[in-house]
């Protein structure tokens, strides 16, 4: 079985990320969340660190913005971020595969990071 480029699966899962946070930012809490995030954050950059299976043993970096309610990729890459989100390759992927569930279901996706950094209480 052939894995997808770690860049693409990056790529697809925040797509489905951003379009399922679009999609229901009329829809309490997701938009109040973006909303607050995207202030608290302002211009810093958030450093994103990809694991297999250990979380202290990432493979792959990026850098993301809160912009304009949505994340946006800024460059791929290990670089010194304001704000780290760590996350597993296996969610990654099963967000990327299943656009439809998380739209459906926004509340499974893992905002937990954001939530808490900046005590948002949803």
């Amino acid at each position: 079985m052939n894995e997808k480029d770690p860049y693409v699966l990056f790529n697809e899962a925040l797509q489905v990320m951003n379009k399922a946070i679009i999609e229901n930012s009329d829809r309490f809490p997701y938009g109040q969340i973006m909303r607050v995030s995207e202030k608290a954050v302002g211009d810093r950059r958030i450093g994103v660190a990809v694991y297999n299976r250990d979380v202290d043993a990432p493979y792959d970096f990026y850098t993301l913005a809160l912009k304009n309610g949505r994340l946006e990729l800024l460059s791929h890459g290990k670089e010194e971020p304001d704000i780290t989100w760590k996350v597993s390759r296996d969610y990654l992927k099963e967000v990327a595969d299943n656009e439809e569930k998380y739209i459906g279901h926004p509340e499974r996706l893992d905002l937990d990071w954001l939530k808490s950094r900046f005590n948002i209480n949803a």
